[in-house]
């Protein structure tokens, strides 16, 4: 007869404890705490979703994008009507260098080709 009588019992106050702990209402500091948090969580999904769709669209536009292909470089000889008489042309570290002659010789000025 003991052990039914303890069961019953036991169950009861089990029963009335999760009633007892159902019918609390929380604090109101806490729910609007609460309710301030999901307001964040939601607008920072929503900012998540735009930044995820933004950085899509700056991907595909990376994809189009052509690169450009440098060409060969082409050596470049100025004609021969611009370059004063008595000037002489070499070449110097791929650049093209003028040598002017300083007396009244012409052939004094720059190397001999």
């Amino acid at each position: 007869m003991r052990r039914p009588t303890a069961i019953i019992l036991t169950s009861c106050c089990l029963l009335g404890g999760v009633w007892a702990m159902a019918s609390q209402e929380p604090p109101s500091e806490e729910s609007s705490e609460l309710n301030v948090l999901k307001k964040r969580i939601e607008v920072l999904e929503q900012l998540v979703t735009v930044l995820n769709d933004r950085m899509h669209m700056l991907e595909e536009k990376q994809k189009v994008v052509p690169r450009a292909v440098p060409s060969p470089r082409i050596p470049w000889y100025p004609p021969a009507w611009q370059v004063p008489e008595g000037w002489r042309w070499f070449e110097f570290n791929g650049r093209p260098v003028y040598v002017m002659p300083l007396a009244g010789d012409p052939n004094a000025a720059g190397p001999k080709k």
